[in-house]
């Protein structure tokens, strides 16, 4: 009868520093009836995990100050034998980071590539869990994921450009991986492509000119994203 009341409120622990990844992977997941709560580092994320005890914890493979493998073996060392061992998802946009859905990797249950649609999270989260899938995720949510991608946008294309000035292609990459998952998020495939297209050429070491274009292409759609958001949200 406890093992029942305890599942039927589930608690998540979502752990990710990118604002509209995590509001996302917030949003779906509510719709299972779970008490969700975030950390954006992974020291935030230990100390969180280990006073809250959570049954779940989808991290995020990059974080500022480790990697979730890492924080993923620290909350297995350190959490308390006597409550049930939590489940621990880990999330990667670079596929080469997660080459099985069940890695041999210390502490992780499950592994997916993000980002991931809501079906498809709520859908692991049940399994996990064993609970009944939630309600899909509502035009409300959708708008909100392109207005934080707006702000996001607003943000970075200025950082994004001083980096390429600068030469700066680790920094460029970093803010560009970021960009591509908002992109996704939103469904903003034109804009998704430009960024996927310029994030390889910064990985390649290609010329400044190809890279000047490739930026040119992705601010454009950039753009054309934002005025299109902007007449939804007026409209």
């Amino acid at each position: 009868m406890e093992t029942r009341r305890h599942l039927s409120k589930p608690k998540i622990l979502v752990v990710d520093d990118h604002e509209a990844s995590r509001h996302h992977l917030l949003s779906v997941l509510s719709g299972l009836g779970a008490a969700t709560r975030h950390a954006d580092t992974g020291l935030s994320a230990l100390q969180t995990a280990l006073r809250w005890l959570p049954q779940l914890i989808f991290m995020d493979f990059n974080l500022p100050d480790s990697t979730g493998i890492e924080v993923a073996r620290k909350i297995r060392d350190r959490w308390p034998p006597s409550h049930p061992p939590v489940k621990i998802v880990l999330l990667s946009a670079e596929n080469f980071q997660v080459r099985s859905t069940k890695p041999d990797l210390p502490g992780i249950d499950h592994a997916i590539t993000k980002p991931a649609s809501g079906s498809a999270l709520q859908q692991l989260a049940s399994d996990l869990l064993g609970l009944s899938p939630g309600l899909p995720r509502s035009p409300a949510t959708s708008a909100e994921l392109r207005k934080l991608f707006t702000i996001e946008l607003e943000q970075q294309l200025p950082r994004l450009e001083n980096h390429l000035l600068e030469g700066d292609r680790e920094q460029a990459f970093f803010l560009v991986h970021q960009l591509i998952a908002s992109a996704a998020l939103t469904g903003e495939k034109k804009l998704e492509t430009n960024l996927i297209l310029l994030n390889r050429l910064i990985r390649q070491a290609t010329g400044t000119a190809d890279l000047a274009r490739a930026y040119y292409g992705t601010f454009q759609a950039a753009q054309a994203f934002m005025r299109k958001a902007g007449a939804t949200a007026s409209g």
